[in-house]
Formats: C-alpha cells, structure tokens, sequence
C-alpha cells in the first residue's frame, strides 16, 4: 500500500461460478461510497453505528500518528 490505495476481495457468483474481484480503491472513496445516503437507507444504519464507525476512524488515525511519530524517532522518514 505505497499509493494509501486498498484492495478489497469479494467473491461474485456468476450464473454458479465464484470469481474474485479485486480493485485497488482509496480508503476515502471507500468511506464515502459507505456513506452515501442510498446505501445507509440501504443498510438501515442507526446513528449508534455511524458514531461507532467514526470512533474506528479516530482510533486509525492515532495509530497512524503513532506510526509517523515512531518513524521520524528512528529517522526511517523519506
């Protein structure tokens, strides 16, 4: 991940076959495609479970804090 692209895997049944997609898709665009309002009406997503998606998000974001403030204390930055 040296682009801060993902790769999410899922396997698609097609006419009885199983395939595997995977496209390389920015965290970002992954969060606003599972924000956009058709699909939390979709998914009947409760304001209890978007303040907890958000309490993941901040928790990731110290982590990789952490991880940069760990690099430049070993001088392994760029």
């Amino acid at each position: 991940m040296t682009d801060g692209k993902i790769v999410a895997e899922s396997e698609l049944s097609n006419d009885g076959a199983l395939g595997c997609s995977a496209e390389p898709v920015s965290l970002v665009q992954m969060i606003e495609e599972t924000l956009h309002v058709d699909n939390l009406r979709m998914e009947e997503a409760s304001p209890r479970e978007l303040k907890s998606l958000l309490q993941e998000l901040e928790v990731s974001t110290l982590r990789v804090k952490a991880a940069l403030a760990a690099m430049q204390d070993q001088d392994l930055t760029a």
